[in-house]
């Protein structure tokens, strides 16, 4: 019993300093914990919207952000050399630089249900562009007319550990106090049995 508490202490020590620098990273926009959808334009610019923003790339390579919002869920789409982006109320117009042209209200989130419908598939004048998230490993993959395929964008590898430890680290703390207490009971129950002789 003791061995044991004394590895569940060395896990609870080591996890939460590591998930407080996640949660820090997080917050500071650092790290990316979920991916909402991607769009590109006449250009061939790839716009990937993430947990707080939307980060532009140019052939794998970072470009800048056009959007950074606090809100959860958006959804957004490029037409006509736009980006539009709705969240449950209201869709927003901006030019591609970012910088807001008009902004609409939209009726029972009918705008929002459309661009969502569209986060994993986005297609140009001679290729398809499909996203698959795969616990967590998100990667864009584009086909071009004759069926190649080459990957345009992937979750850097950092992130992909970061975010897994998230879920990982808390999972692992539960298991292991559910079974350090069920050891505890059978500790217990030893000692009473002892006292009893």
């Amino acid at each position: 019993m003791k061995s044991y508490m004394r590895k569940a202490i060395i896990l609870f020590a080591i996890s939460v300093p590591i998930l407080f620098v996640i949660a820090m990273l997080v917050v500071s926009g650092s790290l990316n914990t979920w991916y909402y959808g991607f769009a590109l334009d006449n250009n061939g610019m790839l716009y990937v919207g993430k947990a707080s923003k939307i980060d532009v790339y140019d052939n794998g390579e970072f470009i800048n952000t056009v959007y950074q919002t606090n809100s959860s869920g958006y959804s957004f789409t490029i037409k006509d050399e736009k980006l539009y982006i709705a969240d449950w109320s209201k869709v927003e117009e901006l030019d591609l630089s970012g910088n807001l042209i008009d902004t609409i209200d939209d009726n029972n989130s009918k705008e929002w249900r459309n661009f969502h419908k569209q986060r994993n598939e986005f297609s140009t004048g001679n290729a398809k562009y499909v996203a698959t998230n795969i616990l967590g490993f998100y990667k864009i993959t584009e086909y071009d007319s004759n069926g190649k395929s080459k990957i345009v964008y992937q979750v850097p590898i950092i992130d992909f550990i970061l975010t897994t430890a998230i879920y990982a680290l808390p999972l692992s703390i539960i298991i292991v106090g559910i079974r350090g207490y069920v050891l505890w009971r059978r500790w217990k129950k030893k000692g009473k049995r002892k006292v009893e002789k």
